[in-house]
């Protein structure tokens, strides 16, 4: 939360500017907005972001990917791709416009470590970017990669 308010002070004027951002605690299992009937995943976060007549709304999970079954394939980090799938068809006939979902899994294990674990099968590790575009981003924020920068953009 710390690094998502420091990065809307920094960027109020420029990539937020008109911008409206809510962030939502989830209530969790059982009262939050939960996805996969067979097991339940509720992620943590709902960040609702407005901008004129644009709405996106993104369900954040911070998360240590060590343990995650399935690596950046699971059930989990695919949400995201779920969402996209079975959102606009939903979106039309509840005839909302302008409204895109999104999900994300912030890895609080670091993208160094869990190279070392989590590998394609020929041995060679996922990189950095195979993770971003399936939606793992790594908590860390520097010039060079700033997971709340790929967080929020479109």
């Amino acid at each position: 939360m710390e690094d998502l308010r420091s990065y809307c002070k920094a960027e109020s004027d420029a990539a937020l500017k008109g911008s409206e951002l809510f962030l939502l605690r989830s209530l969790g299992r059982g009262k939050g907005i939960g996805f996969f009937d067979s097991r339940g995943f509720y992620p943590d976060f709902v960040i609702w972001i407005k901008k004129g007549s644009r709405q996106r709304i993104i369900f954040a999970e911070p998360h240590g990917m060590m343990l995650e079954q399935g690596g950046i394939y699971s059930e989990n980090v695919g949400l995201h791709k779920k969402l996209q799938a079975h959102s606009k068809a939903a979106l039309t006939k509840g005839k909302l416009k302008n409204l895109d979902l999104d999900a994300c899994v912030i890895s609080v294990t670091p993208y160094d470590e869990l190279a070392k674990h989590k590998r394609h099968d020929d041995g060679t590790p996922y990189s950095r970017d195979e993770f971003t575009n399936q939606r793992v981003l790594f908590q860390k924020r520097t010039e060079e990669y700033d997971y709340v920068k790929h967080l929020l953009e479109e």
